[in-house]
């Protein structure tokens, strides 16, 4: 099976939030991130979705997915770093559970501040 999670820019106007995207799987919310597709994996295995399932992204109103479908457990396992030699990918680590809380507020939330 192949889930697409659909990304659709972040309707807040801050300056803070412009290079986030929303990430939909199936019209519902699953996060708001500047890595929609490593974010969204790491949420829908929290949500219980097997980790063999096949991922990918599409913008909205596309025709086309942005990646190949690949495993979720393995897209889960990473993330970007970007030092003096640019951007990576690297393995992932948990943040703290304080950050966590955070980064992951909903719309409401973050819009009120």
């Amino acid at each position: 099976m192949t889930v697409r999670l659909i990304l659709r820019p972040c309707p807040l106007t801050a300056a803070k939030h412009a290079d986030k995207l929303d990430a939909y799987l199936d019209g519902h919310y699953i996060v708001t991130s500047r890595e929609p597709l490593l974010d969204g994996a790491r949420e829908l295995l929290r949500r219980g979705y097997d980790p063999d399932t096949l991922l990918t992204t599409r913008h909205d109103g596309k025709a086309f997915d942005n990646f190949k479908p690949l495993p979720l457990g393995k897209v889960a396992e990473l993330t970007t770093r970007e030092d003096k030699n640019g951007p990576r990918i690297v393995k992932w680590k948990p943040m703290p559970d304080a950050v966590k809380r955070r980064e992951h507020r909903p719309h409401s939330a973050v819009a009120a501040e």
